[in-house]
């Protein structure tokens, strides 16, 4: 390629020199010297193999010296604005939500076999000791409840226990507890009831060292003589909680 466009320049150079057969025009040292470094440049343009040393030796000083000018310019780590100027975050994926919602479960839900300990209650121990199945309850007494067709009560019996020097007041009528209990694969919510025993309205004193009782009462399927296990099921503060029975 180099070859033909010197030719090229010769023959340029030669047209100037030669303006026709008869008058050849004489051009003076400056306009001589331009023509020829025009012809050269010409050159050098379309000389694939040529590499001008000036700019690579730019190139070179700017690379050595840090100069970031030449360099790629960093992406944008920013987070994106809406029109109003406020950051636009991420969404999270499915997978990431799921994640999220299981690590909070795993926080909230606690085991504990005291239910004292879990309503905030000092001096005393609330546990559970035994379950009832029966289609009447109490068996004895002035108040009788009754279950709805098909049903039966599942009674679970706690012990109240003083455990201090002194005398202790328990208080849970005012007390923001939601009892459930889940039986095998079935579950039920707590009945409300007048039973001056019962875990859900209890108001009472005992002395040190003294023993009550107390009761949750619910309605589940006649049908279920021997559950395959028994867990009551506590919701306070909005924490979970769980007391296995059986």
């Amino acid at each position: 390629m180099s070859k033909r466009f010197f030719s090229v320049a010769l023959f340029f150079l030669g047209s100037v020199f030669l303006m026709g057969c008869e008058k050849v025009t004489e051009l003076t040292d400056e306009e001589t010297a331009l023509v020829a470094e025009y012809a050269a440049e010409m050159l050098l343009k379309y000389d694939l193999n040529y590499v001008d040393r000036i700019v690579e030796g730019d190139k070179q000083v700017a690379e050595m010296t840090g100069d970031s000018s030449d360099q790629t310019e960093p992406a944008d780590t920013q987070t994106d604005t809406g029109s109003a100027g406020n950051s636009t975050q991420k969404e999270p994926s499915k997978q990431e939500q799921t994640e999220q919602e299981t690590e909070h479960t795993q926080d909230t839900i606690s085991s504990d076999t005291d239910l004292a300990s879990i309503l905030g209650l000092s001096g005393v121990t609330i546990t559970g000791t035994d379950y009832l199945l029966t289609t009447q309850y109490p068996e004895d007494g002035d108040v009788d409840l009754q279950t709805s067709d098909g049903y039966q009560f599942l009674v679970l019996q706690f012990g109240i226990r003083n455990v201090s020097d002194g005398e202790v007041s328990v208080s849970l009528l005012d007390q923001q507890v939601d009892y459930s209990v889940r039986y095998g694969t079935g579950s039920a919510g707590a009945m409300l009831t007048i039973l001056p025993q019962d875990l859900g309205t209890l108001e009472t004193s005992l002395s040190s060292g003294e023993q009550q009782e107390a009761v949750l009462v619910f309605q589940i399927p006649e049908g279920i003589t021997q559950p395959e296990s028994i867990e009551l099921l506590i919701q306070y503060n909005g924490t979970n909680h769980t007391i296995k029975i059986l």
